[in-house]
């Protein structure tokens, strides 16, 4: 299953930063709430895992499994004014924009949760994938920041990249009282990366032309990384549940690439990214006729997290890393039964963007810039032991601009800019055991 999983996973863009915002269907059609509220599997494992001791009797023995297909749509645009690298060069004004060519994106997932009869100790174990970015753009001569390396341009040239993270994660929580459940989980992560060029490393000049250029290589290679999360959760007595939740960050060995200088000689480089850690609190609320309502706020700590820290180039000309700020993710949702076994969802989810405008430049192959989130679906209960459920969530279009960016900063006359929508399509499958 590990190897279909792998297979499965594709680069998306329908999250807050690099953060997959929801898990599942039902999760992803209520907006990703489940830290304070326990209502599936899926999304009570992921996002906290004490919520396992909040789940309905019913749902405590349970193998749920979804598949999310994301569509994103990814544009860059950029300019240059005449001259703005040196006298003549452009010789007149340029400007261009750009479609990448990303295909749909798809993210499966597999939970099982597990409470033995007359036990206090429950028992999960989830395999997903739970971040990724992805863009590709084909070289354009007639917008500048993809017009080849110089000499022949002013560029990068054709921009390639792509970014998956799976995750599997056994679970172990106990209750403490009828109302207190405390978790830990630990996290074995895979992640694999592509970049290209990959200015994450110095560029070379081999040819001695005296223009240095970064290396090409759309070959993807993998690292491992450990990590874990704790949570505890609360099931009041007259509806009301809160939790919180951390995960630490993912901490990656590098992931190392060979590729080949100007003359084809074989080069080696290495480049240290990170997954941040996440907090996360919530509260719901379940009414005697069934319907729930929660409200989740996290904190993405990508200011403290490797790749993602630092900003600019280093002496050598490499870049330092992508330099996105810490983000808040606020994430509201509920379930309205309309029978006794069909329920619709609805959630809305926002959060700050990670990049900032003097960025722009240095994250045209991560444009993770989605802020708004809105959703809708429904659950199923097609039998006593079999539940379907599906969800489609918009990601509001947005953009960011920045100029270009030089060794010694900012280069005057130039701008790019990166814009992004996406929709998105959760299936669901569970069966009680």
């Amino acid at each position: 299953m590990l190897y279909l999983v792998s297979l499965l996973i594709t680069p998306l863009l329908a999250q807050s930063g690099h953060v997959l915002d929801g898990m599942g269907a039902v999760n992803q059609g209520m907006g990703g709430v489940g830290a304070g509220l326990a209502v599936e599997p899926i999304g009570a494992l992921h996002w906290n895992p004490a919520a396992m001791g909040g789940l309905p009797e019913d749902q405590t023995r349970r193998f749920s499994m979804s598949l999310v297909a994301f569509s994103p749509t990814t544009s860059l645009s950029s300019s240059v004014n005449a001259g703005s690298f040196g006298p003549g060069f452009p010789a007149s004004n340029l400007s261009g924009e750009s479609e990448s060519q990303t295909s749909t994106a798809y993210i499966p997932s597999f939970v099982m949760v597990n409470a033995p009869k007359n036990s206090d100790w429950l028992y999960g174990i989830a395999m997903y994938g739970i971040s990724g970015f992805g863009v590709d753009y084909a070289v354009d001569p007639n917008n500048p920041i993809l017009t080849p390396q110089p000499p022949a341009g002013m560029g990068f040239g054709a921009i390639f990249s792509e970014y998956t993270l799976l995750q599997i994660s056994p679970t172990i929580a106990r209750r403490l009282d009828s109302e207190w459940t405390v978790a830990f989980a630990p996290t074995l992560n895979v992640g694999t990366l592509a970049v290209s060029p990959f200015s994450g490393t110095n560029p070379d000049d081999a040819n001695g032309d005296g223009f240095p250029s970064y290396p090409i290589n759309k070959d993807a290679e993998t690292a491992l990384g450990m990590g874990f999360k704790i949570g505890v959760y609360w099931q009041g007595r007259h509806g009301w549940s809160a939790g919180a939740a951390y995960k630490s960050p993912i901490w990656f060995g590098d992931f190392d690439f060979d590729a080949t200088d100007e003359l084809g000689a074989q080069r080696s480089y290495s480049f240290d990214l990170d997954y941040p850690s996440i907090s996360s609190v919530g509260i719901g609320f379940t009414d005697r006729s069934g319907w729930k309502v929660g409200a989740d706020l996290r904190w993405v700590d990508y200011e403290n997290t490797s790749g993602f820290d630092k900003q600019g180039f280093a002496a050598d000309g490499s870049v330092l890393g992508f330099h996105w700020r810490s983000i808040p993710i606020i994430g509201v949702g509920g379930e309205f039964p309309i029978t006794d076994r069909f329920s619709l969802l609805g959630g809305f989810a926002w959060n700050a963007s990670p990049i900032r405008s003097e960025d722009a430049f240095f994250n045209v192959a991560a444009p993770a810039i989605i802020q708004t989130h809105l959703s809708t679906g429904f659950r199923w209960r097609y039998s006593d032991s079999l539940e379907l459920s599906l969800a489609y969530k918009h990601g509001f279009a947005n953009d960011v601009s920045g100029p270009f960016q030089g060794a010694t900063g900012p280069i005057a006359g130039t701008s790019v800019e990166s814009d992004l929508q996406v929709d998105s399509l959760t299936f669901g499958l569970s069966w009680d055991f």
